[in-house]
């Protein structure tokens, strides 16, 4: 796994860890919803999403672009790769 955001996290782990810290930081994670996505599926196992987040945190909504690759496993579909770019007031 590996996460695009303000610092690139690589590892299921290390994006744990950065989601927890957040959690307990004021304020916490807030509420994501989607205004938009389209999906590309490239085979029975890859698929890319793309599309619009909207985050309510604190009483303010900030919206971001955002693009996911999607491996199918034996589990179901895992998000790979996030990459992940909020505006500014985020």
């Amino acid at each position: 796994l590996v996460f695009l955001g303000d610092t690139p996290l690589k590892g299921p782990d290390s994006v744990r860890a950065a989601l927890d810290a957040r959690a307990a930081a004021p304020g916490g994670l807030g509420t994501l919803s989607y205004e938009w996505f389209e999906t590309m599926q490239f085979d029975v196992n890859t698929a890319v999403v793309s599309g619009r987040a909207v985050m309510t945190r604190d009483g303010k909504t900030h919206r971001g672009l955002f693009t996911r690759i999607l491996r199918r496993t034996a589990d179901g579909w895992l998000i790979v790769h996030d990459q992940l770019a909020w505006g500014p007031e985020a």
